[in-house]
């Protein structure tokens, strides 16, 4: 549907105008552009827009309007956060220097203990010397406690032997390392006899899901310490280091 408005002169337009402005309605652009050639049409001048893509002069707004900004300043700094800088190491060969300042007894003392202590020992015996047989025996007691307390396992009970093959696998694992830890016991080219042959995988995996090194019932009275799983670990560990 298509509208039509005669145009009128600025002189011309005045409260009467409102009056005579009227409006021809047409269902088609033919009937359009027969009625604006026919002689029904009385204007001496008609006004239409330009055609597509075509320039003109004219400005589509009304220089006395004023709108107000939709983007206005604001007050204040940049906030953009900026990248922390890489920091690259200056790496240079230089001749090493070596200072032993303190040359007292006490250290002539303890590494003469430490000699006499170690010497003759097999690499198990020096390893028991930081992880004592004491302390061996404080993680089964924990163990044991964990499976029948937490785990529901009341029938769940390990050895001294199975506990040291157990260190001794993690031990083993951290420089003789597969993709994964099952690959230790399969009948394929990745297995390896002497972890087959020493543990069987499902125990293995039982040991794992039940080793405890403390007692969780006394965990909130230890809440302010982060290392409460393994602080008597540590602690004897560190006093047989000091030996």
């Amino acid at each position: 549907m298509f509208y039509i408005r005669h145009p009128w002169s600025i002189s011309e337009a005045h409260s009467d105008v409102l009056k005579m402005l009227r409006k021809k309605v047409f269902k088609t652009a033919e009937k359009a552009v027969e009625y604006l050639f026919s002689e029904e049409l009385k204007s001496e001048m008609i006004a239409l827009p330009p055609e597509v893509d075509e320039l003109t002069d004219e400005e589509g707004f009304d220089d006395t309007e004023t709108l107000d900004p939709s983007v206005r300043d604001v007050a204040g700094s940049n906030t953009r956060k900026k990248g922390k800088k890489e920091l690259i190491a200056d790496w240079k060969k230089v001749p090493a220097n070596y200072n032993f300042s303190d040359e007292s007894n006490a250290l002539k003392i303890n590494y003469e203990t430490a000699v006499s202590t170690l010497e003759g020992l097999s690499p198990v015996e020096v390893f028991e010397e930081f992880l004592s047989p004491t302390y061996l025996e404080h993680i089964l007691t924990e163990t044991e406690k964990y499976a029948k307390q937490w785990k529901n396992k009341p029938d769940f009970s390990l050895t001294t032997e199975e506990l040291k093959t157990f260190i001794g696998f993690l031990i083993f694992s951290g420089y003789h390392t597969l993709s994964s830890e099952h690959d230790y016991w399969p009948d394929e080219d990745l297995m390896v006899p002497i972890v087959k042959t020493s543990m069987t995988r499902n125990r293995y995996l039982e040991i794992k899901s039940m080793i405890h090194f403390a007692d969780n019932n006394e965990a909130k009275s230890q809440a302010n310490d982060r290392a409460f799983k393994t602080r008597k670990l540590i602690t004897d560990m560190n006093a047989n280091f000091q030996k």
